[in-house]
């Protein structure tokens, strides 16, 4: 049977840098509750995720967030008991996660031949545009990536 890809992100309201590793913990348990549940399990033939984290400067706080890519039987998108709408994917995030403030995830179908979304996932897990804006921003996302994501701390 051929295969279709969603892309998936998923996110939560942002948070200050000394909540960052505690938030990307959490998403982690957030996600491994979500590929548990039997919705995603009777859809998804496959996944890979990636996990993201952007800095917003005005107001100096971080936005982890996971890309994530799933690929589904052709016959998702016609099947109506196994399809997802982005409603259910919201309500699912928000229940795996017990976060009711989350507004949106964002899901789509990936057109073939379009590489847009498989570049988002190959990108890296910091933009620099975002970490070498000072700093303080940088010794964050240092400390998160290089001392608990490469040594697994």
């Amino acid at each position: 049977m051929q295969k279709e890809f969603l892309f998936l992100t998923l996110t939560t309201p942002n948070v200050k840098s000394d909540d960052l590793e505690s938030e990307i913990k959490h998403y982690n348990q957030s996600f491994r509750r979500l590929s548990n549940r039997k919705k995603f399990k009777s859809i998804a033939k496959g996944y890979v995720r990636k996990l993201e984290v952007t800095y917003n400067q005005k107001r100096d706080d971080y936005n982890p967030h996971f890309h994530v890519l799933i690929a589904v039987n052709k016959s998702y998108f016609k099947d109506t008991k196994s399809y997802i709408s982005q409603k259910e994917w919201l309500n699912l995030w928000k229940d795996v996660t017990g976060i009711d403030e989350i507004t949106q995830v964002h899901v789509q179908k990936i057109k073939q031949n379009n590489n847009k979304e498989l570049y988002e996932m190959a990108k890296y897990s910091g933009k620099d545009s975002d970490y070498l804006i000072n700093q303080k921003v940088f010794d964050t996302f240092y400390k998160w990536f290089c001392c608990k994501v490469l040594n697994k701390e």
